[in-house]
């Protein structure tokens, strides 16, 4: 032999060698006429226990258990080459004495002339093992399949997309024109899907009773709406995407509306002919209402908080302002931008004003307070103050956004003014009551409360415009018990009509009895509704006093005449 030849034998030799020693099963190479081991793998040592040289000074009969019982070497030749590809169930015999199950395979082979045997020997046991792993691993897809908290369909597409591939090589440049000019060909494509199963979500979710509602009423659950959208859908699909995930508007068997979240799997190995593809539905109509009924709210804030007839802003905790509206914008005068770009809100507030403001503002922060209302004067651009009504609450949004602070600003300059009118107004009513004899005085309309009494009281009545604020009753007390029915149904009828003009007497504390001329009218709203009783009281007695002298003289004149 040339050493070109030994060495192309040296290396068959040794791929033989490695090929047999990488098998997953035992390997074994038998002489067909005497049964003896020519040649074994490492497989066939770990199986059994055996080194390859100890096998190789042995034969088949001695590691089949009961061969020789059952066949001389020659029938069970004759029986292997009577059926080449029946797999033999059989049971070896370890070195250790122990017994494992196999399933042999024969081959027969035949270099330079001479006929081998090639048995290929699988443990039953861990084929055993394997059939059940895959079989349990089956179930149990099977079970997390029908239970699925997602719906889910298996679909067998390659038919459709057979037909829509043709289509797609004819028309690749603009496929979903040609789709938009074809209705049809959807239509068709849809026909030629087949549904090889559905779970039980999927068919809640779509309100269908089994596989075949699903597939009679196909027209329902794809509406016109949901063809529109499957024509990206599929030109995704035809250009090789394995996953593609989209939002459907279609509606279930029962005619309700709903919005899905649909979601293709398609397994790579089976990618070329889709034969296999698994679809995931997840019904996000309440998210999307939700969702809808949110936009549709932040829609009404916005256009509240703009339109609003008082000013409206959002400010950080930082005092910068973060958002004004038109009506603030118009009543301190600067523009949106002017406002955004100040440091904070304290570059106009009054220096008198900043420190109650920051007071509260912490309060606020620190959960003391849900939100409180106070009277402030802000900076106008012409640099005059202008006082408004500041009323403020805190903001803890969801998400990312940091909390921030809600106000009305409500100008309420002429509110202000009216009020140091009135203030001016009842400064003079206070000096002209407090310095008359007569005694001014003011009640609610359902006598039940003394609002104001003036000074002079306390010099004809004898008690102090305090005891008459917190005894208003005491003053009837002190009416003449001769006087006082008359007086008490004249309080009633008269006061609320204005007709109240009454003379009467009282009896002070020290005993004294004093005259007294009391007047009232009525003070209404803007609807002619009774609010308060004011009143006039004046101290009569010494008018009483010279009319009673004046009679009591005029009585005596007669007398005088008669006696002249």
């Amino acid at each position: 032999m040339s050493s070109d030849a030994s060495r192309q034998e040296g290396i068959s030799s040794d791929l033989f060698r490695r090929i047999m020693d990488r098998g997953s099963n035992a390997i074994y190479i038998v002489d067909p006429d005497t049964g003896d081991i020519l040649d074994v793998n490492q497989k066939s040592s770990d199986m059994l226990g055996w080194s390859r040289n100890e096998l190789l000074e042995m034969s088949v009969v001695e590691i089949e258990d009961h061969l020789s019982e059952r066949f001389t070497w020659s029938e069970y030749m004759d029986e292997v080459r009577d059926h080449p590809s029946f797999t033999i169930n059989s049971t070896h015999v370890r070195k250790d004495g122990t017994k494992i199950p196999v399933a042999v395979d024969h081959d027969f082979l035949s270099v330079d002339g001479r006929e081998f045997v090639l048995a290929t020997v699988r443990d039953r046991e861990e084929r055993d093992d394997e059939r059940d792993d895959i079989i349990k691993e089956y179930s149990h897809y099977r079970k997390l399949f029908k239970n699925s908290p997602v719906g889910l369909l298996e679909l067998d597409l390659s038919e459709s997309f057979s037909y829509l591939s043709d289509l797609y090589e004819e028309h690749s440049e603009n496929f979903v024109h040609f789709l938009d000019e074809n209705p049809e060909v959807i239509d068709r494509g849809i026909d030629k899907i087949e549904l090889l199963d559905v779970n039980k979500k999927a068919l809640e979710i779509l309100r269908a009773d089994d596989c075949r509602d699903l597939l009679d009423n196909l027209e329902t659950l794809i509406t016109a709406e949901a063809r529109n959208q499957m024509k990206t859908d599929i030109l995704r699909i035809l250009e090789g995407s394995t996953r593609r995930q989209a939002e459907y508007r279609t509606r279930s068997l029962d005619g309700e509306d709903l919005h899905l979240l649909i979601d293709y799997l398609i397994s790579p190995d089976l990618a070329d002919d889709l034969s296999e593809v698994f679809v995931a539905l997840m019904d996000i109509s309440e998210q999307k209402g939700a969702r809808r009924a949110l936009r549709q709210s932040e829609e009404r804030y916005r256009t509240l908080f703009e339109k609003a007839k008082v000013g409206m802003a959002e400010g950080s905790l930082d005092e910068e302002w973060l958002r004004v509206n038109s009506r603030l914008r118009e009543i301190l005068g600067y523009t949106e931008e002017e406002f955004l770009e100040m440091e904070s809100c304290a570059v106009i507030t009054h220096p008198d004003d900043l420190h109650r403001d920051r007071q509260k503002a912490e309060a606020l922060t620190e959960g003391e307070i849900d939100h409180f209302s106070v009277e402030k004067r802000y900076q106008k651009k012409d640099g005059d103050y202008l006082w408004t009504r500041l009323t403020s609450g805190l903001v803890e949004p969801d998400g990312d956004r940091q909390p921030y602070m809600i106000s009305t600003i409500e100008d309420i300059s002429q509110e202000k003014e009216y009020q140091d009118r009135l203030e001016e107004s009842e400064k003079k009513f206070r000096q002209l009551a407090e310095h008359i004899r007569e005694v001014f005085w003011l009640t609610d309309a359902e006598k039940t409360e003394t609002i104001y009494v003036s000074p002079a009281s306390e010099e004809i009545w004898g008690l102090s415009p305090e005891d008459d604020h917190d005894h208003p009753d005491d003053w009837m007390e002190q009416i003449h018990p001769e006087d006082r029915e008359e007086v008490t149904r004249n309080v009633v009828q008269r006061q609320r009509a204005g007709e109240y003009d009454e003379e009467y007497r009282i009896v002070r504390p020290d005993g004294e009895v004093r005259w007294i001329h009391d007047r009232a009218f009525p003070i209404t709203d803007d609807q002619g509704n009774v609010v308060r009783i004011a009143g006039i009281a004046e101290d009569i007695t010494e008018r009483k006093q010279l009319r009673q002298q004046r009679e009591a003289f005029y009585d005596v004149i007669p007398d005088l005449f008669v006696i002249a």
